[in-house]
C-alpha cells in the first residue's frame, strides 16, 4: 500500500514511521523532511498526493487543518488521530486544555462524522509523561486493523490507557 503520514515527525509518527515501512511505501510528511502545512501551496500539493495514495494517515494537529485536510483528501482510506478530551464535560476538561484545542477536535470529529472512508484512533494518553501510557504497539494495531480492512468504515477506536472513566479521577 502507499501511505501518506503527517506529523511523521511527531512521537507518534515515528512509531508508525517506522512500523509501516516494513512493508509499505510511505510518504513521510513534517517539517524535518522539508514540509511545513502552515504554507497554503503545500497543503494543496498534499491534497494532490491523497489522489495518488490509498491510505491518509492525518497526525499532524494545526488549528484547525487537521480536519481540513481531512474533508479534502481523496485517498481510498483516512486515519486520524485525535485525543479523548472531547469524550468528557467542558467542567472537566477546561483545566487540561484550552477551547480552541477542544474546538479544532470537534471538527475533526464533525468531519470524520461526515465521511464513509474514515477511521478516527482516539489516544487516551501517550509518552514518557504518561502514566499508564498507550502502548506503540496498540498504536500501530489500530492502524493495522484499518489498513488491513478488520474494522468496518468508517469507524472510531479508542486506544486506551486503562484509567476508564477520567470524570472519576478529575473529582
Amino acid at each position: 500500500m502507499n501511505i501518506i503520514l503527517t506529523g511523521a515527525n511527531s512521537p507518534i509518527g515515528k512509531v508508525l514511521l517506522e512500523h509501516l515501512t516494513k512493508s509499505h511505501t510511505v510518504i513521510e510528511i513534517s517539517r524535518s523532511a522539508g514540509w511545513d502545512l502552515d504554507i497554503l501551496e503545500n497543503q494543496e500539493l498534499l491534497i494532490k498526493l491523497t489522489s495518488d495514495n490509498d491510505v491518509f494517515i492525518n497526525l499532524a494537529h494545526i488549528n484547525f487543518l487537521q480536519g481540513i485536510l481531512l474533508a479534502r483528501s481523496h485517498a481510498k482510506i483516512n486515519i486520524s488521530f485525535t485525543s479523548l478530551i472531547t469524550q468528557f464535560s467542558w467542567s472537566a476538561m477546561k483545566s487540561f486544555s484550552g477551547a480552541d484545542y477542544i474546538a479544532q477536535k470537534l471538527f475533526l470529529e464533525y468531519v470524520h462524522g461526515e465521511l464513509k472512508n474514515s477511521a478516527l484512533i482516539s489516544v487516551s494518553s501517550y509518552g514518557s509523561g504518561a502514566i499508564p501510557s498507550v502502548t506503540d504497539i496498540q498504536i500501530c494495531n489500530a492502524v493495522d486493523d484499518v489498513i488491513n480492512f478488520r474494522s468496518i468504515l468508517p469507524t472510531r477506536t479508542e486506544v486506551s490507557n486503562g484509567l476508564g472513566d477520567l470524570s472519576l479521577i478529575l473529582s
